[in-house]
């Protein structure tokens, strides 16, 4: 193994710490923006007349659960999964902030946490295979000597012609 490509391993040991990389928003503004996000929701929900259809309510809060999950960590969605299920039960099937605990607030809270896990486990698996891709085109500018088709492959890297031989022979030096 060359030098060059010693320091290339060590490099991506020092880079990969995590199997998912951490998200864009980090969970201590992404929980209040959650749950923000979906006490509105659920405020225009009723103005719209979901008391009547809960499923619109349901479908409105389950896109914010999936647009938490995707930029934010795995804790801060699923505190948003819960608020959003206090709001649906409190203020949709419910009235007046009063929790209620029927078969339709039960289904409401396992289509919420469902989307909440799925979307963030997506999201960070697609968030890994990006960070994969971005090291990969890294280890590729650092290696000049391997075509593209040679580090893909993980062949030995074909040997360079020494560069300094064309400078002396420019400069007349020796």
């Amino acid at each position: 193994m060359t030098a060059r490509r010693a320091q290339q391993v060590e490099w991506t040991v020092q880079v990969s710490f995590s199997r998912w990389p951490s998200p864009p928003v980090p969970g201590a503004f992404g929980l209040p923006f959650g749950c923000t996000a979906g006490a509105f929701v659920v405020l225009l929900a009723v103005a719209g007349g979901a008391t009547h259809h809960p499923s619109w309510s349901l479908l409105a809060l389950m896109a914010t659960v999936a647009t938490a999950a995707v930029t934010t960590t795995v804790a801060a969605t699923l505190g948003t999964a819960a608020v959003c299920w206090a709001c649906h039960a409190g203020f949709v099937l419910g009235r007046r902030g009063e929790l209620v605990f029927t078969t339709n607030s039960f289904l409401a809270a396992v289509a919420l946490v469902s989307t909440a896990v799925v979307i963030s486990a997506v999201a960070g698996e697609w968030r890994a295979l990006h960070r994969r891709t971005v090291q990969r085109r890294l280890a590729l500018a650092l290696i000049p000597s391997q075509s593209r088709s040679e580090a893909a492959v993980g062949s030995a890297p074909t040997p360079r012609p020494r560069a300094d031989h064309r400078v002396r022979a420019r400069t007349g030096r020796s």
